[in-house]
């Protein structure tokens, strides 16, 4: 199985000034502000974006992706939880 390293640095990029700067993604919760530093305006997503990363990164996709990611990745162990139960492995005993 390969592994995709996620990225999470990214690029925001002012819409007001075009100020762009590097910042870390949270990956615990949405970013819904961000003031820029080079006008100070403070920005907030677009309409139906869950975050500032998602409205204004470089690469406004990477945002959604690694979301994406992740609820795919939950969505896969609970299938696999699913069939495991179904074929009788309870888990946590090893006799």
């Amino acid at each position: 199985m390969t592994e995709t390293a996620v990225i999470l640095q990214s690029t925001l990029t002012c819409p007001h000034c075009g100020t762009a700067k590097t910042e870390t993604m949270p990956t615990n919760a949405c970013l819904f502000f961000y003031e820029c530093t080079g006008c100070g305006k403070l920005l907030r997503p677009n309409a139906g974006d869950c975050c500032v990363f998602c409205s204004f990164n470089r690469n406004r996709r990477l945002a959604k992706d690694f979301e994406a990611t992740i609820q795919s990745a939950v969505t896969w162990l609970y299938i696999a939880s699913v069939k495991l139960n179904r074929a009788g492995f309870a888990g946590g005993s090893n006799s």
